[in-house]
């Protein structure tokens, strides 16, 4: 349930950044821990229930992947160009990430 609540997260800001010309949007942080690619893995999950191989590694792939753009998104904070306040949605989204990821790796 996570990652299709991260991922639809993701499509908003997306498509806030995409689409419009909001100052905000533009340069939105927040992209690194909600992403379309959670939505993929949302996707993913839902599939692998019926316990497809294929899916499931699939799966497997996607939740490293969300869960390295969290912790990348934590990482840029070193660095003084990367400067927009958002350290409580870092707090709720990458135990959260970082947690499915390493339940996909151990159901594997």
């Amino acid at each position: 349930m996570w990652a299709l609540v991260a991922g639809v997260a993701g499509v908003v800001l997306t498509g806030l950044w995409a689409f419009t010309d909001h100052a905000v949007a533009r340069h939105n942080e927040n992209l690194l821990q909600f992403s379309l690619v959670a939505l993929a893995l949302g996707v993913a999950l839902l599939l692998a229930r019926a316990d497809r191989p294929g899916v499931t590694r699939a799966a497997r792939g996607l939740g490293l992947l969300v869960a390295a753009l969290s912790l990348l998104g934590l990482l840029l904070k070193l660095l003084p160009a990367f400067d927009q306040v958002n350290g409580q949605l870092i707090a709720l989204a990458l135990p959260a990430n970082a947690g499915l990821a390493l339940g996909l790796w151990r159901r594997g």
